[in-house]
């Protein structure tokens, strides 16, 4: 049932806005308070991993704003606040919250571009884990590897250049690895133009098990990680699919939703801005070249139906429409 909130203290957003969250994006459906979210901290303008301290919804009939830019379309209340991002000739960025109405009325009386953050970077103390694991296991990833027995693994490569990478990370790593060449009776099952078989065993493998076999991002790397080990492992995993399928490096193709999600996550954590489409039973996740998008358009529409906000520490949150987050305000209830 929709708990009714008086307007005058609850502001909104539409109910095909998500939240993301640690384990990807949650309808207002399946979040409760203290639940853990990620906001922006206006001050400092880093992310940071927040939590809900209340949450409401209600059914609405009214006036929206409806805020619309090439690559982002979403509706809000009238007083619900958004955030938007000024850049100084100092060249830092400083974030601003303005309700839905007061942006309205700006735009119509200034030429200033509107500009809402997509993304942003956190910052964490120091990762648990090594530069070179967090690249091989982007490796290992990318490649589709087979499990020979519970702690070795092989690995198809079809240029020597690739091969050596990942044999020296497998060595900074503590991982044994052995090289084998291809021959017309011992092809890869994986690539049929294979050259070389890399095969690595030890014990790290046997404690990834479940996150190699089916094609997870290990959890020391999502919750333990910060911008620099995200950014590592993602232009690692870019540059193994490059080197192992030639694929384009501006999106990726995947039928494992889960993995695009978690990768989507590492991705908005650190300052790159992602789109994911469904289509076909694939799964595609396209990168934006800036980590920010300029409204072109705001205007009125009337509505009717579910909306629904979070109350934060921050006052903001990472919100998630059609496969694009982006950061927006939230309103602090009167107590």
């Amino acid at each position: 049932m929709c708990s009714f909130v008086n307007q005058e203290i609850m502001y909104c957003v539409t109910e095909n806005i998500l939240c993301f969250t640690p384990e990807g994006p949650k309808s207002y459906k399946n979040l409760k308070p203290e639940d853990s979210v990620y906001s922006l901290n206006l001050k400092t303008g880093k992310i940071e991993e927040d939590k809900i301290l209340k949450l409401g919804f209600y059914k609405y009939k009214g006036k929206l704003y409806n805020f619309n830019s090439c690559i982002l379309n979403f509706q809000i209340t009238p007083d619900h606040k958004t955030v938007f991002l000024i850049p100084s000739r100092a060249n830092k960025n400083r974030y601003f919250l303005a309700t839905a109405e007061n942006v309205f009325r700006l735009r119509k009386t200034s030429k200033e571009k509107f500009i809402i953050p997509l993304t942003g970077e956190i910052e964490k103390e120091e990762p648990v884990i090594s530069e070179e694991e967090i690249r091989l296991f982007a490796w290992i990833l990318a490649s589709e590897p087979r499990y020979l027995t519970e702690n070795s693994i092989s690995i198809c490569f079809c240029d020597e250049s690739s091969f050596a990478r990942v044999f020296y990370l497998a060595d900074k790593a503590g991982i044994y690895a052995l090289k084998s060449q291809t021959t017309p009776v011992q092809t890869c099952p994986v690539h049929s133009t294979a050259k070389y078989i890399l095969i690595l065993t030890g014990e790290l493998l046997a404690k990834q098990h479940e996150y190699i076999i089916s094609k997870k991002i290990p959890e020391k790397i999502i919750k333990y990680g910060n911008k620099y080990t995200f950014k590592t492992f993602i232009k690692e995993y870019l540059l193994a699919l490059s080197c192992l399928y030639g694929f384009n490096e501006r999106k990726i193709l995947e039928k494992n939703e889960k993995f695009i999600d978690h990768f989507q996550l590492l991705c908005t954590l650190s300052g790159i801005a992602t789109r994911k489409i469904q289509r076909d039973g694939f799964y595609s996740l396209e990168f934006y070249e800036k980590p920010f998008a300029t409204i072109s358009n705001v205007k009125e529409i009337e509505y009717q139906g579910i909306v629904w906000c979070p109350e934060t520490i921050n006052k903001t949150f990472i919100a998630y429409k059609d496969g694009t987050p982006f950061i927006i305000g939230t309103k602090q209830i009167k107590r």
